[in-house]
This record gives structure tokens, sequence and C-alpha cells, in this order.
């Protein structure tokens, strides 16, 4: 019988609970170990596996071991402000209940008068500040994790005050507790987001943040022994396939492997992706949604795909700290390649010189395919690959594309510079030095560190790729009026 240990959908522990060694200790050490780190961060992609690492740390055992009181609560479900501090003091009090701590009749009355209070006032803060200070008359040690820090933008969003008061509770030298906040932001990103305007130096007190990012090697060499434990021995083969489908991302790498187990290694993993990616698109989306919302698509894209044409070294830092993007043999890669290229797929308005450079390649492919559709034919590698990603997109995402749809910029302006004598009707009938250095920009910038340029475009190379992208529209705009041809959108 099988022994599948790959669970979904909610935080994993126990045998479902893979690798990560790394992480936890690190967690344990700030937590447990270390009188300083009272103030703790933990950042990461969504469903990345941040509240299963939390729950791994502060399992019962390790909680009775330091005699701490641990308080979780999750901000997902809470209404408002007052919810969340209600929350916290209600989970204070069964925590000293369950350990037969809460003898004190006035505590239990200080306790209950603060939960009548139903407006955030200067009685709600005294009382809250006198909760902490009888706590810590009784040297009762509080470890406060909250989880899905994110929502607290809206649940402050109208008393931003909440932030200052958590910041004082957190820091406070005389409190015995130490906090650790988890969400997918940083604390920083957090408080700038709310619509309220104001200024928040919670973020300050939180200088120790730890990043939970998809396994490494070692985590990926557990993963794998899982399979053998189960008689299942994945190919190298396989396990590209697994590695465009998951990358080294838990929740997917989960959600496949279970589909794997469970038919025993019968069906072939492209068809497990294709059957469970509906699934996998909402986690895809969510993701791209957020990224929207947060201001990154565009910055994780230029890195991906490139051209960088308005992210930083910091902001390509910043999606390299939460996850979003890793640097691997000199590439940025996406969480995994298949997201890579499922968000190519997806109309998404972003950077004007970026939607000029997309419809100026888009051009240039549909005069290769009206003039010389065989052009993108060949026996090279970049053609089979060009194929397979026809089919990708076709098999996974459900969209119809042709090679020339999908064909890198560089390859389709390599087709017309060796054909010059077909495609040169298209650009004034110019000899092709006219135009060989505009084209063969173009082409570079598409992917800058390919061709040995800045990674990240200067001004000058800005204004140039604008300029030669509107040249090339113009002309063959010119020629379309010219022959009644449809036009390609911008």
């Amino acid at each position: 019988m099988n022994n599948n240990v790959f669970k979904l959908g909610l935080p994993v522990s126990g045998d479902s609970f893979i690798g990560r060694h790394e992480i936890v200790s690190e967690l344990e050490q700030k937590v447990f170990n270390n009188d300083e780190s009272r103030c703790i961060s933990v950042v990461g992609l969504p469903r990345i596996g941040k509240t299963s690492v939390a729950k791994e740390v502060f399992n019962t055992n390790n909680i009775k071991k330091w005699n701490y009181l641990l308080i979780n609560v999750s901000c997902e479900v809470l209404p408002n402000d007052i919810f969340f501090w209600q929350t916290i003091v209600l989970e204070i009090k069964a925590e000293l209940k369950r350990y037969n701590a809460l003898k004190d009749g006035e505590f239990r009355s200080l306790i209950n008068d603060f939960m009548t209070i139903e407006s955030y006032d200067p009685r709600f803060v005294r009382k809250l500040n006198e909760i902490f200070d009888e706590l810590k008359r009784n040297g009762k040690t509080i470890l406060l994790v909250i989880d899905e820090f994110d929502r607290t933008r809206e649940l402050f969003a109208e008393k931003t005050e909440n932030f200052g008061l958590l910041r004082d509770i957190c820091s406070q030298r005389g409190y015995l507790i130490k906090t650790v906040l988890i969400s997918r932001r940083s604390i920083k990103s957090i408080t700038s987001f709310v619509k309220v305007p104001f200024n928040s130096t919670l973020y300050g007190v939180f200088p120790d943040r730890i990043i939970v990012k998809s396994f490494n090697i070692d985590d990926m060499d557990e993963y794998y022994n899982i399979f053998k434990k189960n008689d299942i021995v994945l190919t190298n083969e396989q396990k590209k396939e697994l590695c465009y489908c998951c990358g080294t991302h838990p929740y997917l790498l989960s959600f496949l492997g279970n589909e794997i187990i469970s038919s025993e290694n019968r069906i072939p993993i492209h068809n497990i992706h294709k059957m469970l990616f509906s699934v996998i698109k909402e986690y895809y989306d969510s993701v791209i949604e957020s990224l929207k919302e947060d201001g990154t698509l565009q910055k994780l894209l230029e890195c991906v795909i490139g051209p960088k044409l308005t992210v930083s070294k910091y902001d390509v830092d910043n999606l390299t700290a939460i996850g979003a993007v890793e640097l691997r043999d000199g590439k940025y890669i996406a969480m995994t390649d298949c997201f890579a290229d499922y968000a190519k797929t997806q109309k998404i308005s972003l950077d004007k010189i970026w939607n000029l450079l997309e419809a100026t390649q888009k051009k240039l492919q549909n005069i290769v395919k009206a003039t010389h559709p065989d052009g993108y034919k060949d026996d090279s590698k970049e053609y089979s690959k060009m194929k397979k990603h026809t089919q990708q997109n076709k098999e996974i995402f459900g969209i119809n594309t042709e090679i020339s749809d999908v064909a890198p910029l560089r390859y389709t302006v390599s087709i017309i510079l060796d054909k010059w004598e077909l495609f040169k009707k298209y650009f004034n009938n110019e000899n092709k030095e006219a135009w060989k250095e505009k084209l063969e920009f173009c082409a570079d910038i598409r992917n800058p560190t390919a061709h040995m340029l800045s990674e990240f475009l200067t001004d000058e190379q800005k204004n140039s790729l604008v300029i030669y992208c509107e040249q090339i529209f113009a002309a063959i705009k010119k020629f379309e009026n010219r022959n009644n041809a449809v036009a390609v959108p911008i």
C-alpha cells in the first residue's frame, strides 16, 4: 500500500513536512536561543510553506521546553482591528487557563473588562497595556505569532495607530514577549500600503527577517526519496518535466507528487500537469494579481523575460529576497518555467516602452509569417524548442499559438536580414545596412544579458529603443497602408 505523505491545502507536519532543515534551524535559533531577537518577520511567496515552517518550529515540545505561552493568531479571518486585539487577549486567557495559571481574580477581571470595550479609544489602549503589565508582573513569557500579517493593511486601514500600538507592545523591553510576523510582503511594504497616509516605524523594530524560499538541493533529494520509499524511481526525463512544471516550489511539487504516487507513476507527468492545471492556474493568477497590486509584476517579467526597462538592482534584490526570482547560471528565472510561460500568454498592460517593444516584435513576426511562412522551419534546436513551446501552450494553457508567435525576436530578425530581398519592401525598399543596426539593437535589448549589454538599460538605450521601434512601425505601417494590409494594433 502506498504511503502518500503529500498533503494538499493545509499546512503540513510530521512526515508530510519535507526538508527545510536550514530554515527551521534559523528560526529556532532566533526565537529560542537569542535574547536579542525579540521581533522577527517571516516572509515568502504565497503557499511557499511559511506557516508550515512556523508550526514545525513552534511545536508543543519546544513551547513546553522554553515555558512560553504560544499566542497564535491569523489575520485572515478577522473582520476589524478590535477583533485583532480581542483575539490576542482571548488566546492569552485560553493559554493561561490551559496551564492552570489564571488564578488571579483581578487579572481575569482585567481581561473581561477589556473584552467589553467596543471601540478604539484611550481606555482600550490603556487596558491592553495593563494586561501586558500584569503578564510581566507574573513573569509570563509570550510568543506572539501573527500569520497572514498582510491583511493588517485592511484591518488597520482606518486606525493606523494600531501599527504604532503593535510596535510599542513588541518593542517594550520590559514586556516578556517575542513576536513573529508571517507575511508574503515585507513589513515596510505592508505598512506603506494602507489607505490613510501615515508614518509607521513598525518595520524598524523587526530587523530580523527570515526568507522562506523554494526547496534547496538537500530538500529536493528528500523529496525524491519519498518516491523511492514508494518503489517509484523517477527517470531524469521525468525530473526535467517536474522541474518545468514545479521548479522547486513545495506546494506545486506536493500537488504533482500526490498524483504520481496515487497513480503509481502510471500517468506521464505532463499529463498529470495538464489534468491539474486548472488549479495550478488559480495559484498562478493569484500570484500575478498580488504582484500587480504591489507594482512588482513588471519588475519580475523584466528580470525573467527582459529587457530591464524600469527595474533597478534594488528591485531585483527585493524579488530575490522573497523568492519570486532566482539567479541561476547567470540568468534570472521565475519560481517555475511554466509560470514564466503562462505569464507571457497573459495580456498584461505594462510600461509603455515594454508594450512598444512587444508590439514591434509582434509586427515583425507577422510580416515573416505573411511573406516567408517557412522561414521559421529548420532543423535547429531553437526550432525544436519553439515547436515544443507551442505544444505546451495548447496542451497546458489551452492556447493555440504558431511558431512565429513564440519565436524570440533575435530569431525573427535573423530571418528578415537573411532574406532581405523578400522583406525590404516593408522598409521603404532601402538597403539592409540602413536597418540592420536598428533591428539587431531591438533584438539584443530584448535579452540584454545574452548579448553582453548592460543588465540594466541606460536612458540613452531606452531612448534609442523607442526611436527604432517607432521607425520600424512607421515603415511597416506605410507599406500596409499602401497595400491595404491588415495592421497589427499596438
